[in-house]
């Protein structure tokens, strides 16, 4: 499991912590903190056409660490913005 690290959550290290400890404890998984930043969304602003391209070049950081997970990856994302930025952005 890839765990993304939530740019709300850089002043909260033991929240990604305690988070990564959790996703430690599931069954045959092992787990990693991605230091991606933000995925360029920021609410509904990335939803934006005028922001579009703003954020996608915010959002460049977090595609390669995630597009170079192993295929059998499970990747966590904390932000409600995130997820749907990672499916339309990402291979994933």
């Amino acid at each position: 499991m890839t765990a993304l690290r939530h740019r709300r959550d850089f002043s909260r290290h033991d929240r990604q912590i305690a988070r990564l400890r959790l996703a430690e404890r599931l069954p045959g998984r092992e787990a990693a903190l991605l230091d991606t930043g933000c995925c360029g969304m920021v609410g509904a602003l990335g939803m934006l056409e005028a922001k579009y391209d703003l954020s996608l070049k915010v959002d460049a950081p977090l595609v390669s660490p995630v597009t170079n997970q192993p295929n059998d990856a499970a990747i966590a994302a904390s932000g409600t913005s995130c997820r749907p930025q990672i499916d339309d952005v990402t291979p994933r």
